[in-house]
């Protein structure tokens, strides 16, 4: 009765407390069989406390006495919170129409879409593509000066040049 007032004051002690340590058992229970203070010979450790009953004598007064081996240890930290994830759905896809370099004309599309990236940027725009026009989308620009065009016809025996020059008359020039 000593013996359960002992383990119960223990046991209170303890919940009063957080626990501090884990208990790591090192060998499975077991359960020795005694008469008086004397275990009962061949010594047999038994597996659990029904099997140390049934393996007493009738009408003999025994007692089981149960054992495990264990270690205690310090309780493992807790692991750490998870990190945090993105949540932002990916941005839509882009486009944008560029222009042909001086001296050309024309324009192409280029078009650019997003990667996922690490927290907290969770979105990286991609390059713009394709990074030059395809072939053929630029057009030389030709800059026609007509004020200087002059225009020749053959009248047969005679030839007269004509002149649409800035500022001389039809006819200004003959040969």
């Amino acid at each position: 009765m000593l013996k359960r007032s002992i383990c119960a004051a223990l046991l209170a002690a303890a919940s009063a407390f957080p626990a501090v340590a884990a208990i790591e058992v090192v060998s499975a229970e077991s359960w020795d069989l005694y008469r008086g203070n004397s275990i009962v010979q061949p010594r047999v450790a038994y597996p659990n406390k029904a099997a140390c009953q049934a393996a007493a004598p009738i009408d003999v007064q025994h007692r089981c006495v149960g054992r495990e081996t264990f270690v205690r240890r310090p309780d493992a930290p807790p692991p750490p919170p998870p990190p945090p994830t993105c949540t932002a759905p990916r941005p839509a896809q882009e486009t944008r129409t560029q222009t042909c370099p001086t001296g050309t004309t024309g324009s192409w599309s280029q078009v650019r879409s997003y990667d996922a990236a690490a927290y907290p940027t969770c979105w990286a725009a991609g390059a713009w593509t394709p990074a030059e026009a395809p072939a053929g989308e630029h057009q030389a620009t030709v800059n026609l000066d007509f004020s200087r065009v002059v225009w020749a016809t053959n009248f047969g025996s005679g030839s007269r040049i004509e002149s649409v020059m800035a500022g001389l008359p039809s006819g200004a020039l003959t040969r």
